[in-house]
């Protein structure tokens, strides 16, 4: 189970507990008053399955005007609707027991006064702030200069209006601060510091006092105060964080447990946090590295707290400062190592950022600073936790080998030494059945990784998979899992789960051995040298000793062996053995498949002793081989001489035959008999008439796809270009396009058939016509293309007569007009030319003459 799916399980437990809440409202509700209506208005699958009111909710009341308002939560819609609506209301009519409602009120009554409270201690502060900066200012006003008492009335307006009406004195204010902070006096800077201490003033005079606190070394005790109680009230945390180190310099600056705590969760670390003014946080991770180097123990002890959160963005935004601290210190994550493991095996709900995924990426960076310590971890906790969390830890040993190392010098000795080890470790969780088998699957992945980035030490466990490969390649059925503990009140499992759970099981199994093999062909591939030996010395054996479906396999391996120039020749010889192999079609199958594969990226072609046997498989009655023949001559036509191609051109009609209620493989035998003919135009005649035989095939894909490859393969100026135009034509009028994307495929054959000369179109006159008829019928606009390639070969009587079919079936409404009118002119315009072709100038004026202006 995956991430996404427990999240949906969370959520499923999110939305009830919703639905709880939303019942408990409307149960109190629709006891407050008569008048209060609340109307459902979705309905869902949670809510027939639960029986809760899971859904959203319009609330209002008949005797107001306006005030409605929707939501799923009643619990918000609601409340908002009393206070606004309900308080002091004449209409009020008790339906019941008004508790519910009166409570409500009261709670908002109460949340009122306390805030009023709040914003008169505010109002009382600034007002004090006001008469203390007056009391100073008259004072020095006359001491100082001109520059400095502007200083101090940008301060005074600012203080007199608000920080939102006053953009320019804090504008002019900054600029004074980064430029000459000597011009303010001490009771200015004090007002700034003040300022910045104060929730409606800091965000505007904490850059301000930035500046300030680089140059105003007389008040730096003022500055530390302020940026340290700004931390601990989560008050603008990283520009704090700047004005205090500006101001301690190299002193030492403990913090208090609260302050760092806000520092762990300040920063955001959601994936869209880079657009945000201080995402990179580099002077609150300062803060941080300096605490940690101060009392290392204390803050390990805060952090581990930290995480201990079922806040998924806390949790999330505590795990990016520590990878953030972790690129500079990087012990922190094995220090943290336990309680990481922790908070990725809590549940996490659906999003775009999880916790988690930082979370590994942190183990990663710690696995390469200490791979044995965070292997032993990781390893105790695969063994005993949900598969969830299981494939988190395995993702970890799969980015040790995406990693990045190529440097100029190579990777260094951790990082193989860090390598080495994951390896080690995956190859033994790929043997391990005890572990469920979706995550083997995500293992191998990880091995098949490992293998393509660091063959040359997974080669030393070639061997040991290439044996256990052998071992499960003829096993059809899964090893069976570990039973449950069955708890007393727990229903029993039906037919159909257990019948899915076996399914999902065979394909995983499948998936698994797939993934084995292609790891095993990835170093097949990267080191073929040194796994030609073992490879051949399987081959070697005699059956029974080698099952056939390994022996396929083998002949997979070989393919990528004989990829390498050197080695090609060394293959040769098995790959004929298996070609020959008429003990098992599955063999002949693999060594045909592993010729492709040898000269897929080779200039030279195969012995032709190779090619006579792959012809001759065309012919076999087993479907695997003849399949796997069909598919080598269609890729690789140019390994065929001619005698060897007439020998194919003769084998596939009977394959046509024999497959003509299957349209999938009508089409690969059309297309293998298209590239066929690429370089032999004699062959053309007889694809042609093959071609006749199926097309249409009866299915919009396997036409398209066919009729791609004939206007690729046929020239519109070649001998057979009259024929061939008859199946562009068909396959036009057959399907309609697409009105919602580009039809690439429709494009060329309406390409193709205006490049057809005038002979060939006169030629295949009557197809074209009654094609392009049968789409003017359906799609006036379209057969406007049919229409043009009749004007090009002078052919205006057929352009006409399209062009009036599709007039007559173009329907008459509003929105049809622009396209009626264009292909009436059209149409005068075919009559006018049919006109000209015979002298008759004057009808063809009056034709021209009766075209109107298309708006």
């Amino acid at each position: 189970m995956k991430r996404h799916d427990e999240s949906e399980e969370e959520r499923l437990d999110h939305l009830i507990q919703i639905g709880q809440e939303n019942q408990r409202w409307l149960e109190g509700m629709s006891k407050w008053c008569s008048h209060f209506e609340m109307k459902r208005t979705s309905f869902g699958m949670y809510a027939e399955t639960t029986g809760l009111p899971i859904a959203s909710f319009r609330v209002g009341c008949p005797k107001i005007s306006g005030g409605e308002s929707e939501g799923m939560h009643l619990s918000w819609s609601c409340s908002r609707f009393l206070v606004e609506h309900c308080v002091n209301c004449s209409y009020h009519t008790p339906n019941g027991d008004t508790t519910f409602g009166e409570s409500q009120i009261q709670k908002f009554q109460e949340q009122k006064d306390k805030q009023g409270e709040e914003n008169r201690r505010h109002a009382e502060e600034i007002e004090r702030l006001k008469t203390k900066f007056r009391e100073q200012t008259t004072k020095i006003r006359a001491e100082t200069d001109a520059k400095s008492r502007q200083i101090l009335s940008y301060l005074e307006t600012v203080l007199d209006s608000g920080v939102a009406a006053q953009d320019e004195p804090l504008e002019r204010l900054a600029e004074s601060a980064e430029i000459a902070s000597d011009l303010f006096p001490t009771p200015a800077v004090e007002l700034v510091v003040d300022l910045s201490g104060m929730d409606d003033f800091a965000e505007q005079f904490l850059p301000i006092a930035s500046e300030l606190a680089k140059h105003v070394d007389s008040m730096s005790d003022r500055f530390v105060q302020m940026a340290t109680l700004n931390i601990e009230q989560h008050r603008q945390v990283e520009r704090s964080s700047e004005i205090l180190l500006k101001s301690s310099g190299d002193d030492s600056c403990p913090l208090s447990g609260k302050a760092i705590k806000n520092l762990l969760n300040s920063q955001n670390h959601h994936f869209l946090a880079v657009y945000h003014d201080h995402a990179d946080y580099s002077w609150s991770t300062k803060v941080m590295i300096r605490c940690l180097d101060e009392r290392p123990a204390r803050f390990v002890e805060l952090a581990i707290a930290a995480l201990d959160v079922d806040n998924d963005t806390r949790r999330r935004n505590v795990c990016g400062a520590i990878q953030s601290i972790q690129a500079q210190r990087p012990e922190i994550a094995i220090e943290l190592l336990n309680a990481l493991v922790g908070a990725l095996q809590r549940q996490e709900r659906d999003g775009q950022d999880r916790p988690s995924s930082i979370i590994t990426q942190i183990l990663e960076s710690a696995f390469r600073h200490r791979p044995e310590s965070v292997d032993s971890v990781l390893c105790e906790c695969m063994e005993s936790q949900r598969p969830a969390v299981c494939e988190d830890i395995v993702q970890v040993y799969r980015g040790l080998f995406l990693s990045d190392d190529q440097e100029a010098s190579g990777p260094d000795k951790h990082s193989i030494a860090a390598k080495t080890i994951a390896l080690k470790r995956i190859i033994s969780w790929v043997q391990d059945s005890t572990l469920d088998l979706s995550i083997r699957v995500e293992v191998l992945e990880a091995l098949e990784i490992a293998c393509n980035n660091f063959a040359s030490e997974a080669y030393k466990h070639f061997d040991l998979l290439l044996g256990y490969f052998a071992m499960i390649c003829d096993e059809t059925n899964p090893p069976d899992p570990l039973k449950p503990i069955a708890l007393p009140d727990e229903p029993p499992e039906n037919a159909q789960q257990r019948a899915l759970k076996n399914y999902s099981a065979a394909q995983d199994w499948h998936f698994f051995k797939s993934r084995l093999r292609s790891a095993i062909g990835e170093l097949c591939e990267e080191m073929p040298g040194e796994s030609f030996d073992s490879i051949s010395g399987c081959l070697a054996q005699v059956f029974p000793v080698v099952s056939n479906s390994f022996k396929a396999a083998c002949f997979h391996f070989l393919g990528q062996i004989g990829k390498d120039f050197l080695l090609r020749s060394k293959t040769l010889p098995y790959l004929m053995k298996g070609l020959m192999d008429y003990s098992s079609g599955t063999v002949r199958a693999a060594a045909i498949e592993s010729v492709v594969a040898a000269f897929s990226y080779s200039n030279s072609k195969p012995p032709s002793n190779l090619v006579d046997v792959i012809t001759v498989h065309l012919k076999d009655s087993l479907q695997v081989v003849h399949q796997a023949a069909l598919q080598a001559v269609r890729r690789n036509s140019s390994w065929f001489n001619d005698q060897q191609a007439i020998e194919v051109a003769q084998i596939l009609p009977g394959h046509l035959r024999a497959y003509a209620n299957k349209p999938h493989q009508v089409a690969e035998i059309c297309e293998t008999m298209l590239s066929l003919i690429a370089g032999r135009s004699w062959l053309e005649p007889f694809a042609v008439r093959q071609l006749e035989t199926v097309i249409p095939i009866g299915e919009r894909l396997y036409d398209a796809k066919v009729v791609e490859q004939i206007v690729r393969r046929f020239r519109p100026d070649g001998s057979m270009s009259n024929r061939v135009a008859k199946f562009v034509s068909i396959f036009l009028a057959c399907y309609g396009r697409d009105r919602y994307s580009q039809d690439r495929r429709r494009a060329q054959g309406f390409e193709w058939l205006n490049e057809l000369g005038e002979g060939d179109v006169v030629a295949c006159k009557s197809d074209l016509l009654q094609a392009a008829q049968e789409l003017a019928q359906r799609d006036p606009w379209d057969s406007i293309h049919f229409a043009a390639v009749f004007a090009n070969a002078g052919l205006h009587d057929s352009e006409a007569r399209v062009l009036a079919t599709a007039f007559e079936n173009i329907a008459d409404e509003p929105r049809n007009e622009g396209l009626r009118g264009l292909i009436e002119n059209l149409l005068h315009v075919a009559n006018g030319n049919k006109h000209l072709a015979v002298d008759d100038c004057d009808a063809a004026a009056e034709e021209f003459s009766r075209m109107k202006v298309v708006r």
